[in-house]
């Protein structure tokens, strides 16, 4: 078939962020992410992992979305944490990044 263009400008396939370890942060890590997810009811939840999360964190993320009114947040373990978008809302309203700009834990 050959060469074939893909949409637009071509098709984001990795997002290059600084080096950066739990060591800096203090304890606190988030691992970048490739998944694709839709806006809205296609795809309910968002999957984030990395290190030294704990029950009653907060996310500070761009776009701004409110912890129990766009999303609910389940701390899976110290390594997992799960967003699941409430009804009627969309993670952006356009297509785009969603990026954690910080981390709050108690302690």
């Amino acid at each position: 078939a050959g060469w074939v263009d893909l949409p637009g400008e071509g098709v984001h396939v990795a997002e290059i962020v600084e080096d950066i370890d739990a060591a800096v942060t203090g304890g606190i890590e988030i691992f970048p992410m490739g998944v694709k997810v839709y806006q809205s009811a296609l795809q309910e939840q968002i999957v984030i992992t990395g290190t030294g999360f704990q029950e009653g964190m907060v996310l500070s993320l761009d776009p701004p979305l409110t912890k129990d009114v766009d999303y609910e947040m389940e701390v899976v373990s110290k390594n997992k944490v799960v967003l699941y978008l409430k009804n009627s809302k969309k993670w952006r309203k356009d297509p785009g990044f969603i990026i954690a700009r910080s981390v709050k834990v108690s302690g």
